[in-house]
């Protein structure tokens, strides 16, 4: 799976620091939209605006708490919080670790805590939550691709392919593929290789996985999958074994404080 750390096609990112009606001094976020003249394939378009992308776009912070197992294992137990431009993500678990993604470097705090798995968990959950609106960001393309199955015992289904620049985010060489539900053109899956931690496409490639998304709620007009699960995953046969699940709730919108962000007794985390 693709680790990112930016993703904006159709906006450019201007930090500010003000508000003169609230005098605060807490960093904010401005997106000015601009026209794009990439043309996406419509089953991609399609997609975006089922989810609501432009309402999500116009948020300032998604919150969300995240319970995530792995082969029987908690893994995650906790909140997320993300600039909906991703630019700053903070992971609150309930033992009390922080970590924190500042834009372009992953921190941890306290700075006594285990470093293992820290920036693909700073990264990767956040990422799936939201990655029907990180589909047109900046370095992305897009490809119609074969059918392909998903659910054991049915038809192939049509499917997009992603893929990333070259230098974007910590993992470029991730791809992944996506299917559509079909009557709400909903993201329903997505396939995917693990690049991360510098292993070899080829490798990689032996060995996808699939992220299964469901039971999706509407939050301010924007639509959210409550239930992932994840899978291995063929060209040949679609899903495979089950590897683990996740459930999302109080899903909620707000808007940046001064505090946040603020993580203190922190240390930075370097690539592996």
């Amino acid at each position: 799976m693709r680790i990112f750390t930016s993703f904006f096609l159709t906006s450019i990112i201007i930090f500010s620091c003000s508000t003169k009606q609230e005098n605060q001094s807490a960093e904010s976020v401005q997106e000015i939209k601009m026209e794009s003249k990439t043309e996406y394939p419509q089953s991609l378009n399609d997609l975006t605006k089922a989810h609501n992308m432009e309402a999500f776009n116009n948020k300032e912070v998604i919150a969300f708490d995240i319970e995530l197992y792995f082969r029987g294992n908690l893994r995650l137990d906790g909140t997320i919080y993300s600039r909906t431009n991703s630019t700053k993500v903070l992971v609150e678990k309930k033992d009390g670790v922080k970590l924190f993604f500042d834009g372009s470097e992953v921190y941890i705090s306290p700075d006594s805590a285990d470093t293992k798995g820290v920036r693909f968990d700073a990264l990767t959950w956040q990422y799936f939550a939201l990655a029907p609106f990180k589909f047109k960001d900046e370095g992305t393309n897009w490809e119609e691709n074969d059918s392909l199955p998903l659910d054991i015992g049915k038809q192939k289904q049509p499917t997009l392919k992603l893929t990333f620049g070259e230098g974007i985010g910590d993992a470029p060489d991730d791809w992944y593929i996506v299917f559509q539900y079909d009557d709400s053109h909903l993201l329903k899956a997505m396939a995917y290789i693990v690049t991360f931690g510098n292993t070899p496409q080829e490798k990689a490639e032996k060995n996808p996985h699939a992220i299964v998304y469901d039971s999706y709620t509407e939050i301010d007009g924007v639509q959210m999958a409550t239930e992932w699960s994840f899978h291995n995953w063929s060209f040949e046969t679609g899903l495979g074994e089950q590897l683990g699940k996740a459930s999302i709730s109080n899903i909620r919108f707000t808007k940046e404080t001064e505090d946040l962000f603020g993580v203190e007794n922190k240390k930075m985390v370097p690539l592996p």
